[in-house]
């Protein structure tokens, strides 16, 4: 499934909406973000997000008293694997071992480690 493209603020506030596991609100949401990303952000602009995560339909909101609950409608692990998808097709024209070896180059892995990688790689095709 195609899911559509999110700003890197709008990732980070869905990655806190997927980590609670359970309903979030606002000021969760704006706490988790200055807890785990170090963004500090404002009521208003926590609310724009989570707005263009609705209507994205990443997210769905149930009114509580004064304040909104928000639960995601989409899979992180759905999500992870889409975004995956269109990173490997486009800089590496759907070669997974390409990614691979960069990924293992980059992060400057022992060649035993990359050899074990290869491996893994390997039965899964």
């Amino acid at each position: 499934m195609y899911y559509k493209e999110l700003t890197d603020c709008e990732t980070m506030v869905m990655k806190c909406i997927w980590n609670a596991g359970r309903e979030i609100s606002v000021q969760e949401i704006i706490d988790k973000m200055a807890e785990e990303y170090g963004k500090e952000m404002k009521r208003t602009t926590a609310s724009t997000f989570i707005l263009k995560l609705r209507d994205k339909s990443y997210i769905e909101g149930r009114q509580e008293g004064r304040n909104v609950y928000y639960h995601p409608l989409v899979c992180e692990d759905d999500y992870r694997r889409s975004r995956a998808k269109d990173y490997l097709d486009f800089w590496y024209d759907g070669s997974l071992e390409s990614a691979v070896a960069m990924l293992c180059e980059s992060a400057e892995m022992p060649l035993q480690k990359c050899q074990a990688v290869k491996k893994m790689v390997e039965e899964l095709r």
